[in-house]
């Protein structure tokens, strides 16, 4: 197991190659916890989610972890025009979805860190 404080730099690149959002974590005992916060004025498409060490760094990209997935724009209920909730992607296509969090245990609980499962069927 490798011991000390390390850093594991993430970044999410867009369709064009170019960095959308960075970020760097923290690595302890192995161990690196965080997240990475989409902005609400990301566009919808597909994205690399790329992360890696500086020890991966020194070696090259080929040993980068790499993620692809797709953004899309989910509207509110109270915008869609039959009142059901909607996904439209970057081709504007439209599904019906639903969407289900369920906490652990059955409840959440204000100021304590909580398991939530998030289902979802189109």
């Amino acid at each position: 197991m490798v011991s000390g404080i390390f850093s594991l730099y993430s970044d999410l690149i867009d369709i064009n190659g170019e960095i959308a959002n960075s970020r760097v974590f923290r690595i302890e005992n192995g161990v690196a916890q965080g997240h990475l916060i989409l902005p609400d004025s990301m566009e919808a498409g597909t994205y690399v989610l790329r992360a890696f060490t500086d020890l991966q760094r020194e070696i090259g990209e080929e040993m980068f972890f790499h993620k692809t997935f797709k953004v899309s724009r989910v509207e509110s209920s109270a915008k869609a025009n039959n009142g059901e909730n909607t996904v439209r992607g970057p081709i504007e296509t439209v599904q019906k979805i639903d969407i289900a969090f369920l906490p652990e245990g059955g409840y959440l609980l204000a100021g304590l860190n909580n398991v939530v499962g998030i289902k979802a069927i189109d």
